[in-house]
């Protein structure tokens, strides 16, 4: 990944550089008819200019703050990537939360626009519309079909578009005029008494995260080469950097998952080398993985659990193992270990966890089957 050498290095500017030079290759992969198809980075950087010149229309200014909050696809990166080349601010706040908590957050930054998918959530905040009164254009997607009838105008992600095709294409220039100290992000979350807090990192911070993960990693070496499978929320402070921003920062493939949809824990087309998420994500994963061994005899339960068994010996004590146990080791690798890669892709290397919380078992399951696990926490 380019280190940000000079004072006037941002995200944007980065990116635009990568994608003259990369131009066709792809870049981000997301699952339509749950089959996954690629955008190549001239695809996704006109996008980003149609949504920059909507954004334009609709009266964004630098340091706006716009809300994000959807979830891993293609519009969440355009939303992102568009706002950052305003000079404006990416917002984010967890869809999970209570819609109070949420119009706080709204009212706080004074967002004049937001972008959500969920229909449920959508409705509900409108009613809530006299609480949050700088909020004036609420952008969904296209097959999500929701009216207001108030002051907030609601447009379909079509609609949005259309709204900047006869505003002149200014994305260079607006990129001129971010710094690196310019504010990037915003992302809301709640501390340990329970009340609102937000972090705020500009480009050149964001950067330097980025930078760090890669020197957190002793064993592995993240590449360009690398295809990383995102399936970490964007909303969440640390998976927003270490999920959305790296994998393009080091000019990678990434592939979008979302936690809670089964069909998005069978990365075996994926084939990634790097999967970055939480327990949430990793929890299910294992569960999915060892049934889909299992079926069919495919893999033997005992052996499964004779490789965990060493495993532990091994993780607890890199020396453990006696002379016997590594020829059991040995004999189980085409048996067992080789197979449980292969329902994980076939190409994994390692994992990049965001949470610091990964449990016992789930740290023992990835080092049994020699995935190498990368924490990325508060301290980076």
């Amino acid at each position: 990944m380019p280190a940000p050498n000079q004072p006037t290095t941002n995200i944007i500017h980065q990116f635009l550089n990568s994608s003259q030079k990369l131009k066709d290759t792809p870049l981000l992969w997301e699952k339509r008819r749950n089959i996954y198809q690629s955008l190549s980075w001239k695809e996704v950087a006109s996008r980003i200019s149609s949504m920059v010149r909507a954004l334009t229309a609709s009266g964004v200014k630098k340091y706006d703050r716009i809300i994000n909050m959807l979830p891993n696809e293609s519009s969440c990166m355009i939303v992102d990537y568009a706002t950052l080349t305003m000079g404006a601010v990416s917002t984010t706040i967890p869809n999970s939360w209570e819609l109070n908590d949420v119009c706080d957050a709204i009212a706080e930054c004074q967002s004049k626009i937001l972008f959500a998918s969920d229909v449920i959530f959508i409705t509900k905040l409108l009613e809530k519309e006299n609480q949050i009164p700088s909020l004036e254009i609420l952008v969904i997607p296209d097959a999500v079909h929701v009216k207001s009838d108030g002051r907030i105008k609601v447009l379909s992600w079509s609609a949005m578009m259309d709204s900047g095709k006869n505003t002149p294409d200014k994305m260079l220039q607006h990129m001129r005029a971010v710094s690196a100290r310019d504010a990037a992000t915003l992302t809301y979350f709640k501390n340990d008494e329970g009340k609102l807090e937000a972090i705020k990192r500009n480009h050149l911070e964001i950067l330097e995260l980025c930078n760090s993960v890669q020197e957190q990693s002793d064993n592995v070496k993240l590449t360009s080469n690398d295809r990383f499978m995102v399936t970490v929320a964007h909303h969440d402070p640390i998976g927003i950097y270490a999920g959305h921003f790296l994998p393009i920062l080091l000019e990678a493939q990434l592939y979008y998952a979302n936690i809670g949809k089964s069909e998005d824990l069978d990365i075996r087309n994926a084939k990634p080398n790097f999967i970055i998420g939480s327990s949430d994500y990793f929890v299910p994963l294992i569960e999915f993985t060892l049934s889909n061994a299992r079926k069919g005899g495919a893999v033997d339960s005992k052996a499964i659990d004779k490789a965990l068994e060493l495993g532990k010996i091994k993780y607890e004590n890199p020396k453990g193992l006696s002379l016997i146990q590594r020829g059991i080791e040995a004999s189980l690798k085409t048996m067992v270990i080789n197979r449980i890669r292969n329902q994980l892709g076939g190409n994994i290397r390692g994992i990049i966890s965001v949470d610091n919380k990964m449990t016992y078992s789930v740290q023992l399951f990835f080092f049994s089957f020699g995935i190498d696990l990368l924490e990325v926490g508060q301290d980076t």
